[in-house]
């Protein structure tokens, strides 16, 4: 926890320190965008778990501009009852279909400094930080989190229409950092709560749209490819976090301040 205190400390400090340079932008710049988030999110194990479901929220974003660079502070917060459907087990390791539904909610928040090659075209580089938490609904379910560390690294291309102006962007997440928590206190029994590392990627696409200075909608893919953790062991038995991934779609709207 102090790990994750301290870099959030860190995080946040840094705009703040940025924001009270002299600003390279024109005082009348709107620099905040507050929005809405809706999204198809499809989580997979490979013949073992599928989640499934909509899930919605809020997302912000902040322009920063410092006599050090320009970058962006963005992030979101989702919540959603998913569809589960995978397989409930014994000590014995019988096991035998079920479904039911999971509560789920995943942040996001992340820096990147912006290097622009052309007025329009910029790559960028950062720093951030991901959350996940699931808990199933009946027997046989325990509490599930997880925090990953992220270098975010990409690129933003604008471009103006007679109808608006329209940015593209790409990035690429690499996880630095990563834990899984298993409380499999939950289901009793004498299993202890596990923690497990684990490493993987992700990769965001991305197409916004302004058509005023005020409104700004966009589309985006996300996905999550993450490796298998290693194993630890409880009660006699040895668990591992599988191999898995997950795949989003979804539409965000956003208000200019």
């Amino acid at each position: 926890m102090k790990f994750y205190l301290s870099f959030l400390i860190l995080l946040f400090g840094f705009q703040i320190e940025a924001q009270i340079q002299p600003s390279q932008k024109a005082a009348t710049a709107k620099s905040f965008t507050l929005g809405a988030e809706l999204r198809s999110y499809a989580y997979s194990e490979p013949s073992l778990v599928e989640h499934s479901g909509l899930m919605y929220g809020v997302w912000a974003e902040w322009y920063w501009s410092s006599a050090l660079g320009n970058g962006k502070l963005y992030g979101n917060f989702l919540y959603g009852l998913l569809d589960y459907k995978g397989q409930l087990c014994n000590q014995l390791n019988n096991c035998v279909p079920y479904e039911a539904k999971t509560k789920d909610m995943i942040a996001k928040v992340a820096t990147r400094f912006e290097f622009e090659v052309q007025k329009t075209f910029r790559f960028f580089a950062g720093l951030g930080f991901r959350y996940l938490y699931d808990m199933g609904e009946g027997v046989g379910f325990y509490q599930r989190t997880g925090q990953w560390v992220f270098i975010p690294v990409g690129a933003e291309l604008d471009f103006n229409s007679d109808i608006g102006k329209f940015s593209a962007e790409l990035e690429y997440d690499q996880i630095i950092y990563g834990k899984i928590r298993s409380n499999l206190s939950d289901v009793g029994g004498g299993y202890e709560d596990l923690e497990m590392d684990q490493t993987g990627y992700g990769i965001v696409v991305g197409l916004s749209y302004r058509w005023n200075p005020d409104w700004k909608l966009g589309g985006f893919y996300e996905r999550w490819d993450l490796n298998r953790s290693n194993s630890v062991s409880t009660n006699g038995q040895t668990f591992v976090e599988p191999k898995n991934h997950s795949d989003s779609f979804g539409l965000r709207v956003g208000y200019l301040f």
